[in-house]
């Protein structure tokens, strides 16, 4: 019993840091579905600027130096 408690245990600590259910697929997209939250994680980092955003000088006034 004790083996099997050590093999879980990262998977555990993991599911619970991530804030997901840990468990079957379909007992892990019922609980998704029924709290509203996503089973993949997103990528870390800001979100990439939409490509008529991204040098954003066009909205910038001209100082005249």
């Amino acid at each position: 019993m004790q083996k099997h408690n050590a093999m879980l245990t990262p998977l555990i600590r993991l599911a619970l840091a991530q804030g997901q259910p840990l468990g079957s697929d379909r007992f892990s997209d019922a609980m998704c579905a029924a709290t509203g939250t996503r089973r993949s994680r997103k990528r870390p980092g800001r979100p990439a600027a939409l490509p008529d955003q991204a040098s954003g000088t066009e909205t910038q006034p001209d100082f005249g130096f």
